[in-house]
Parts: structure tokens; sequence; C-alpha cells
């Protein structure tokens, strides 16, 4: 039960972050500005780095000592060191923190994808009768985005379900199973404990919980408006 309580935590931080942040980033850089190319590189840079690479990387990062990079930053600006991947509270956070950083580019690739595909003249027509930037961006550019919502939705919830690799290189579960979500339990349960049995049964809730929340998805995207 702890395990499915941190997995639903991690998955609902994780997708609501990566949602919300990729199609502001995707607005943002939809926009004609010099150097636009160059800021589109750097955030989808981490999409193609192994997560394990990149587990390992931050765990350095947030180190708990004063010389991490982590805490040194935040000791220039007068903040104390933080105990990151060793306090309860912290963990999760400092974990969903990174898996969205690591994801962000590639959903901010599919919002600009479909950004690319509303016609400007429905813009300029809003422009016409006086509409603001948050009324044509509420209005028109996420009613129109919501096929690729929903497709970010699914991929981010099947990813955010499945989440083992951050939580490997980064907590392996802890502190006091503060991290332990169900796909690094299948992997204790069978490589570890070698209790196979409890492992499978442990797989198939969670695919059919996945199930679940993809029908409730793709009924939600077939809804009338």
């Amino acid at each position: 039960m702890k395990s499915l309580f941190n997995t639903v935590y991690f998955a609902s931080g994780t997708v609501l972050l990566s949602v919300v942040l990729s199609l502001v980033f995707a607005v943002l850089l939809n926009q004609p500005f010099k150097g636009r190319g160059l800021f589109r590189t750097i955030i989808y840079l981490p999409v193609v780095t192994p997560m394990l690479a990149v587990a390992f990387a931050w765990k350095f990062m947030l180190d708990p000592s004063p010389s991490g990079l982590v805490n040194y930053l935040f000791s220039m600006v007068g903040i104390e060191s933080k105990q990151w991947l060793s306090n309860v509270k912290l963990a999760m956070p400092a974990v969903i923190f990174v898996s969205v950083w690591k994801t962000l580019g590639y959903n901010m690739i599919i919002y600009l994808a479909g950004l690319q595909e509303i016609p400007i003249s429905l813009y300029e027509a809003a422009e016409i009768d006086g509409a603001t930037f948050w009324q044509k961006f509420f209005y028109i550019t996420v009613p129109l985005l919501k096929p690729v919502t929903i497709f970010v939705l699914v991929t981010s919830t099947i990813s955010a379900f499945q989440a083992f690799e951050q939580i490997y290189g980064m907590t392996e579960g802890g502190p006091a199973n503060s991290t332990y979500t169900l796909a690094y339990l299948i992997y204790v349960k069978a490589f570890r404990s070698l209790k196979f049995g409890e492992a499978s049964a442990l797989a198939v809730m969670l695919a059919l919980i996945v199930l679940g929340l993809m029908s409730f998805y793709i009924k939600a995207s077939f809804k009338k408006d």
C-alpha cells in the first residue's frame, strides 16, 4: 500500500508538472525571437540522455554536503543546505523534479507540433475582436490542443507508473521507503527476494491500474464539448 501511494504521488506530480510546463515552454518557444532554436535544443537535450545516467548525475549534484552543487548554489544566496535525498519530505519531490526535467523536452516538442497546426487566421481574427493574450490562450490554444494533451497525458502517465531507473539511481526506495514505487517493488521482490510470484502479481496489478487510467483518458478524449 505504501508503494501504491508513492506511485500515485509520483505520477500525479510528474504528469501535472510535465503537462503544464511543457505547454508553457512550447507556447513561449513558438514565438519568433533570436536564439529560439538554441533554447529548444537546450530543453530537449535531457531527453536523449539515459535516465540512469541522469539519476546518478543528479544524485551527485543533490549531495547533502555543502559541496553538493545544488546546496552550494543555494548557499550563495543565503539558503541553508538541505538533505535532498535523505529527508522523507524532500526525497520524492526531488525525484519528481528530476523526472520532469528529463521528459520536459519531449512533451514540449509534441506541443510545438500541435501549435504549428493551429491556423494563424484564428489568432488574427481574435486580435481584430480585441482578444488579449490570455483569452487567445484559453479559448483557442488550449481547446485546439486537446488531442495533443490527451496524448501527452497518456504517455506521461504510462511512463510515470513505470518509474524505476530514477528511483534506483537516486534513492533506492529510501529514506524510510518514502520513494518506493510499484515498479521498484517489483524489482526488489523478483531480483532481490526471488519472490517471482509476488512480483508477477504486482506487475499484473500495475498493468490493470494503467489500463484503467488509459480507458478513462480515451473516454474523456471522445467526450463532446
